[in-house]
């Protein structure tokens, strides 16, 4: 299954950064692949990958949401963003999960 995550522009952090930090960490890379899209592209270029939405896949179904939200707080903070966190998780037509990840308090984010 994959996880579509969005998070808040308001932490700064490029797509890059989250995907690097989440792939590097055993726990998180062994939950989840963290990419930009569906195709693997030819020549990697990280200039290229500057929005704040990633898609983890490979979730395991049965894993518990809450899990997937942990890792993504800890894969976070490995970044430097320590603030109180709201996750908004939605389910997707094709089947995946949609988390939505904000400071808590802050306004919402766009769908």
């Amino acid at each position: 299954m994959d996880c579509h995550v969005t998070l808040d522009p308001q932490f700064g952090l490029a797509a890059f950064d989250f995907i690097v930090t989440w792939n590097a960490a055993p726990q998180c890379r062994a939950a989840a692949l963290a990419r930009t899209s569906s195709a693997t592209p030819v020549r990697f270029d990280s200039r290229l990958i500057t929005g704040t939405r990633v898609v983890l896949s490979g979730v395991d179904r049965e894993a518990a949401a809450e899990t997937v939200c942990g890792l993504i707080r800890q894969a976070l903070e490995k970044r430097g963003i320590r603030q109180e966190l709201e996750l908004i998780q939605t389910d997707l037509p094709d089947g995946g999960q949609g988390i939505f990840v904000k400071a808590a308090g802050s306004g919402a984010l766009e769908r």
